[in-house]
């Protein structure tokens, strides 16, 4: 089947303009020229309606006419941007800084005779890592908590940020906590290693 698209009606209009005629009337005895003017006549306007033809095989000519149309262009949308990313993570604690000598050392010289035991606690405590941190907020190889800060610079003569991972400072503080309990390992969690 095939149908006729719609149109849309026609008009048709016809005017007439104000004519002139000329008309010779010649008498067979005198060539004189006759001339009439005629009035304009009426103007009329029709109007053609469209016409639609349509047979029996409707639907399969309709699904052709799709199949041939062009689609619509499907809209586009604007490639994604990608949002900056950060990654937000907390800085690593400072790198000890630099004592004279290994840890082993620096608790032997200052705990003398209690080193073996100090010794132990430490590494039960610390690994013998001076930069050894617990989340719990105790530092360096005692693992002196963030109690002692106000106390430490005074006994120590470091200030608690940088001294909490010094060898050297973290042991000199254990010793002094060590000697105020009556020189018992009471402070520290790992005494039962002893």
């Amino acid at each position: 089947m095939i149908a006729s698209a719609a149109l849309p009606p026609v008009a048709h209009a016809t005017a007439s303009m104000p004519s002139t005629s000329t008309t010779e009337t010649a008498p067979a005895d005198t060539a004189e020229a006759t001339t009439s003017t005629t009035e304009p006549a009426e103007t009329t306007t029709s109007t053609t309606e469209p016409t639609t033809s349509t047979t029996e095989d409707a639907p399969e000519a309709t699904a052709a006419e799709e199949a041939t149309r062009d689609p619509e262009p499907a809209p586009v949308a604007p490639p994604p941007t990608a949002a900056p990313t950060t990654t937000t993570t907390a800085p690593p604690p400072p790198p000890p800084p630099a004592s004279s000598g290994d840890p082993a050392s620096i608790i032997g010289e200052i705990f003398g005779p209690h080193a073996n035991d100090a010794l132990v606690i430490a590494s039960c405590e610390s690994g013998l890592n001076p930069g050894a941190t617990n989340p719990a907020g105790y530092y360096g190889l005692f693992q002196i908590g963030t109690g002692h800060a106000s106390q430490f610079e005074a006994v120590t003569g470091t200030s608690w940020s940088s001294g909490r991972y010094d060898a050297r400072a973290n042991t000199t503080y254990a010793k002094w906590l060590f000697d105020r309990s009556g020189q018992t390992w009471s402070q520290w969690g790992c005494r039962h290693r002893l």
